[in-house]
């Protein structure tokens, strides 16, 4: 069980609201480390649950992986009394989703010009996928630069078209920053089965999708191609499992080189949880913890 180290946050409000500036909490968090791994949630997310989300990741990861920060942005809307129709605003979530990409890059880009020897892990899950997918595209495109050192990118249920990563489609480039990608999906999610397909073609109807794209990515893993190695099928996730996976959250340590005891209800295959060799372990202390501090905006959450 870890805490996280830091935060970084483009949003202004808990709950809704516009994309901002990035602000980093507490200052200085991630400079000087060897490895930072960021989280980052998905659509329908408001601070607090987004928080109880990297809780239980956080939850079931040991020491020694690095230092940890949350990443939120405003993947949600703020409906007020009808909150519970905040599931609707998906199709408007999306230029949400790249505009925080952007503040995200430029303030990644900045680290690493006086820092370039940290190495960044990225973990997403939905639509937070789709948004470390767009934000590598600006450093694939040069259009931020320079590129930070992006050693893996971990996507969960990623609310990502399938036509995206095709071979020489935009995110497909943008998956090639990361040294190596790694795809867990669930054909059992019935979000990504049912109501993506609809949220899309409303996206497309209001011009913020070029195209209908009907299947996700985080949905049967395709295309087979894009993962480094084998897409990961965690059987029997729905949609708001991954978070909460115990053997997710062992395999990721793995994959960074830490480890840890092997559960005798692993659902994966051998060969799916093998150490990357490209992806060096921390050789800095083990995280500390700074929950009892006041850095986080999000307080009780923290």
């Amino acid at each position: 069980m870890i805490a996280a180290d830091g935060e970084l946050s483009v949003r202004r409000q808990p709950v809704g609201g516009p994309v901002v500036q990035v602000a980093e909490r507490p200052p200085g968090w991630l400079r000087g480390a060897h490895r930072v791994i960021l989280l980052v949630h998905g659509y329908n997310n408001s601070q607090c649950e987004a928080c109880t989300a990297f809780r239980q990741f956080l939850d079931h990861l040991p020491y020694g992986l690095g230092r940890v920060g949350r990443f939120f942005w405003p993947g949600d809307a703020d409906f007020g009394f009808f909150q519970w129709l905040d599931f609707l605003s998906y199709p408007t979530e999306i230029p949400d989703a790249k505009s925080s990409a952007r503040r995200l890059a430029e303030f990644l880009s900045a680290i690493s010009r006086t820092h370039p020897v940290t190495e960044f892990v990225l973990v997403g899950h939905s639509l937070g996928c789709r948004l470390i997918l767009e934000m590598l595209g600006l450093f694939a495109a040069g259009t931020v630069a320079p590129s930070p050192n992006i050693a893996l990118i971990q996507l969960m249920a990623a609310a990502v078209p399938v036509e995206l990563v095709r071979k020489r489609r935009p995110l497909r480039r943008a998956g090639n920053v990361a040294r190596e990608r790694v795809v867990l999906y669930s054909p059992h999610d019935l979000v990504l089965r049912g109501a993506f397909p609809s949220g899309q073609a409303l996206a497309r109807a209001m011009g913020h999708e070029p195209e209908v794209y009907l299947e996700a990515v985080g949905l049967n893993g395709n295309p087979p191609d894009f993962p480094t190695q084998r897409p990961w099928q965690a059987f029997g996730n729905g949609h708001g499992d991954y978070w909460r996976d115990t053997e997710i959250a062992d395999n990721f340590a793995r994959r960074l080189g830490v480890a840890v005891p092997r559960r005798s209800s692993d659902r994966y295959l051998p060969e799916r949880v093998a150490v990357l060799p490209r992806v060096t372990p921390e050789r800095t202390r083990p995280s500390r913890s700074l929950a009892g501090g006041n850095w986080s905006v999000c307080g009780g959450c923290s």
